[in-house]
């Protein structure tokens, strides 16, 4: 149990990485800081206003969208060279060949065979 919640827990990291959360969290920090730094000089409302107009950003918003931008975005699929080819074509020739004679079953299947669908004993031996 306690390693399906470690799996949760990390595979949900890897989402919450794969999606860009980190830079949502260092968003949200930067706002936090801006909605702090006005709030010192104006009242709550317009020191909110003044961090979500955008006209103003800080140096860590700035930081935050040259990081977004220069962030690399693997695709989605990757390419593979085919090496595979060449190496395939050189181990078939060690291949074997599969017998040719006959396959015939043991000459003792028979008697197995009967035993195995023999009928049970009519009283079911009940060991107590």
């Amino acid at each position: 149990m306690k390693f399906q919640r470690l799996g949760f827990v990390l595979v949900m990291l890897a989402v919450f990485s794969l999606v860009g959360g980190h830079w949502g969290i260092l968003q949200t920090v930067a706002w936090a800081g801006m909605i702090i730094d006005y709030s010192k000089n104006a009242p709550f409302t317009v020191a909110i206003k003044r961090t979500f107009s955008g006209e103003a950003p800080c140096r860590m918003c700035h930081a935050i969208k040259e990081g977004r931008k220069n962030e690399q975005r693997l695709p989605a699929t990757l390419k593979v060279e085919k090496k595979s080819d060449s190496f395939l074509a050189a181990e078939s020739l060690r291949v074997r060949l599969p017998r040719s004679d006959t396959f015939s079953y043991p000459r003792d299947v028979g008697r197995f065979l009967a035993a195995r669908f023999a009928q049970p004993p009519d009283p079911v031996p009940i060991e107590a």
